[in-house]
């Protein structure tokens, strides 16, 4: 009897560690293939705001699809960007490659023709805000914050090249930035998934 017990436990405790064993196996392949599809960035200031938050203790972590040579970026897509050798930016792609794009009354003008921007917040919207015109060249893009109460420090002309991941999700918001883990029984953060939202 005491020997049929003894087995019993030796079975659940083996299937236990073997169950742990595929689990450790499995969180090690996503890991790797997320390692090698997405970047990791996270969201620093109110210039996406209320999109994203990155400022007063709730900064959201994002997963953005890598892109590639063959990537095609579309109006209205989220990207994660070099803004310079020193600052990466997460803007708003508003204007394409050969188009002309400016901002006038707080509204947006692609060719001299209005387009409709349903992701800015009335609460966000600018009626103040204008630019100058700008002629995108090949392989030119228009990127802006969604924030436009900000008024000029939010948006520049770029080059493709710049751009290095393009929409994905929302997986962990944290109270503290440069937070690197992957949000698991990570201090001060919690998992929250939210995919991107298309227009």
């Amino acid at each position: 009897m005491e020997n049929s017990k003894k087995s019993v436990v030796k079975i659940i405790l083996t299937t236990i560690l073997s169950l742990f064993g595929v689990f450790l196996i499995v969180v090690f392949a996503m890991r790797i293939y997320l390692s090698s599809a997405y970047y990791v960035c996270y969201v620093v200031g109110d210039s996406m705001n209320p999109t994203f938050s990155g400022s007063a203790g709730k900064y959201e972590y994002i997963m953005f699809k890598k892109v590639k040579q063959k990537t095609i970026l579309q109006r209205f897509d989220i990207v994660a960007l070099h803004y310079t050798d020193e600052v990466d930016w997460i803007k708003r792609i508003v204007a394409l490659p050969n188009e002309k794009v400016y901002y006038s009354q707080g509204h947006l003008y692609i060719n001299d023709v209005l387009v409709n921007e349903p992701f800015v917040s009335q609460n966000y919207f600018n009626e103040t805000f204008a630019t100058e015109t700008y002629q995108l060249l090949e392989n030119e893009y228009f990127v802006i914050g969604d924030n436009r109460a900000l008024g000029g420090t939010s948006y520049a002309s770029i080059s493709k090249k710049q751009i290095y991941g393009v929409n994905g999700f929302v997986f962990k918001t944290c109270s503290q930035e440069n937070k690197s883990g992957w949000g698991i029984f990570e201090h001060g953060c919690k998992i929250t998934y939210r995919k991107i939202k298309k227009y």
